[in-house]
């Protein structure tokens, strides 16, 4: 009986452990956007494949996060195949006329590092310094950043390509680092799993 008491006590500390250690950031999510860079369309349409495509071809991964709060710096890792495809170029600001990135669009100025590239890594982060109030840090869903890739020469509508979330750290006003759990998985030429969204859906007929 003291045994098993014990056994709840050590159970309860850990539980209020891991909750005093949750950030504002724990619940958010990452999504990936990918799309040819000759069909880019601002917004998160959640294209997490895309069909037909062959050598040479750029496209374009933006990467999104979603249920923000006081969000004030981030780091990502994103892991590809380097032998399939190439990284070309990217960056945090501007995807197109019609978006930037979550910390210009709440009227902020964030100082960037990356994208660096190393073996079949591409790492970026951004923050914003001195640090924003809660009431300047944005909430909700942005854009987070956005890698260009081409294929390589070989590349066929047979290869199948992957993109997938290394890791991702989202850091609130708080200060606590949050990682982000749900680790997303993009596709060229394979859908990989069967579509769940209207934008997967749509992606099947690009």
């Amino acid at each position: 009986m003291v045994k098993r008491l014990l056994v709840l006590i050590v159970l309860g500390l850990l539980a209020i452990g891991s909750t005093a250690w949750a950030g504002e950031n724990a619940d958010a999510t990452i999504t990936f956007d990918l799309e040819k860079k000759a069909d880019l369309a601002a917004g998160d349409q959640e294209n997490g494949y895309i069909m037909d495509v062959g050598p040479n071809e750029v496209v374009v991964l933006s990467i999104y996060g979603h249920g923000l709060s006081n969000l004030k710096a981030y780091t990502i890792d994103l892991k590809f195949e380097p032998d399939k495809v190439a990284y070309t170029g990217g960056g945090f600001l501007r995807l197109s006329p019609l978006e930037t990135d979550v910390f210009n669009g709440a009227g902020l100025t964030p100082s960037t590092v990356g994208p660096s590239v190393s073996d079949n890594l591409v790492g970026l982060g951004s923050s914003v310094l001195p640090a924003p109030t809660a009431d300047e840090a944005p909430d909700g869903e942005g854009l987070l950043a956005w890698l260009e890739f081409t294929t390589s020469a070989d590349f066929t509508t047979a290869t199948i390509a992957t993109f997938s979330l290394e890791k991702a750290v989202l850091i609130g006003v708080d200060g606590v680092e949050d990682e982000v759990e749900v680790k997303p998985t993009a596709y060229l030429n394979t859908t990989a799993v069967e579509p769940t969204s209207w934008g997967q859906i749509k992606a099947l007929f690009k």
